[in-house]
C-alpha cells in the first residue's frame, strides 16, 4: 500500500508540475544499468561484480526562470541493481538482482550551443522504494533457481528497504528534444539491517548500491505561450 501510494504521489506532483510551471517539458528515459553492491562484511570488502539491468520511466524539466540555464529535473524511474556473485567455477551464477521505484530530484545546468543544442550537466539526491527482488542461482544444465528477497530491519531480512542517495547526470540534447545522457547513483544508506549491526561481529558490515547507467530520450515540447 505505502509503494502504491509512492508511486501514485509521484505522477500526480510530476503531471501537476508539468501542468502549472511555465515552460516544464514532460518527458520519456529509458536504458541500461550498470549495478554493484559495495560491501564490506567483517571487515573485508566482498563487492561483487557488476551486472546488467534495465532503467527506465518518466522526467520533467522545469526552468528555474525564462532564461534561467538552471532547470529543476525530477526523474522518477524503474530501476534494476544488484550484484552478481564471485564465485570460483564457471559453471554456478549467483545474481542478487534488485528492483526499486526510484525518484532523483535534480538540478542541471545547461550549457547551450550555436547549433540549438545544450550540453548538461547536474546533481540531486534519490529515494528509492523496493519493488519484488529475487536472489538468483543459475547451475549448467539447470533451470534457475528464484528466492524472494527479504526487506526490513530484522535479522532475518537480506536487506534493508527504502534506499537514498546522491544522483549525477551528464548528457547532450538536440533542439528537438531527444538526449543521450549518463547517470551515477551513490547509495548513502547502509542496508544492513539494524539486527545485524547490533551484532558485535558485524557492527561495521556495510552494504550499499552504485550503479552507473546509460540512457536515450525525448523531451516533449511545452505548450506554454512565450
Amino acid at each position: 500500500m505505502k509503494k502504491m501510494i509512492f508511486i501514485s504521489s509521484v505522477f500526480f506532483l510530476l503531471f501537476s508540475t508539468a501542468s502549472i510551471a511555465q515552460n516544464a517539458r514532460i518527458g520519456v528515459t529509458g536504458g541500461l544499468n550498470f549495478s554493484n553492491l559495495s560491501r564490506t562484511i567483517g571487515g573485508i570488502d566482498k563487492d561483487g561484480d557488476y551486472r546488467i539491468g534495465l532503467i527506465g520511466g518518466m522526467m520533467l524539466d522545469v526552468p528555474l526562470c525564462k532564461k534561467s540555464p538552471i532547470s529543476f529535473q525530477p526523474d522518477f524511474r524503474y530501476t534494476q541493481k544488484g550484484t552478481a556473485e564471485k564465485l570460483l567455477t564457471p559453471t554456478v551464477k549467483n545474481y542478487v538482482a534488485l528492483r526499486y521505484a526510484e525518484l532523483a530530484t535534480n538540478f542541471v545546468y545547461n550549457f547551450n550551443n550555436k547549433g540549438g543544442g545544450t550540453f548538461y550537466l547536474g546533481a540531486g539526491p534519490y529515494l528509492a522504494l523496493p519493488l519484488p527482488s529475487k536472489k538468483v542461482e543459475k547451475v549448467a544444465g539447470s533451470p534457475k533457481v528464484l528466492t524472494d528477497i527479504s526487506f526490513g530491519n530484522l535479522a532475518a531480512n537480506d536487506y534493508k528497504g527504502v534506499d537514498y542517495g546522491a544522483d549525477f547526470v551528464m548528457g547532450y540534447r538536440n533542439k528537438a528534444g531527444i538526449f543521450v545522457g549518463l547517470n551515477y547513483t551513490q547509495g548513502a544508506r547502509n542496508l544492513v539491517p539494524n539486527e545485524v549491526l547490533d551484532i558485535p561481529a558485524s557492527k561495521n558490515d556495510k552494504v550499499k548500491n552504485i550503479a552507473f547507467g546509460i540512457r536515450v530520450g525525448f523531451l516533449f515540447k511545452s505548450d506554454s505561450k512565450k
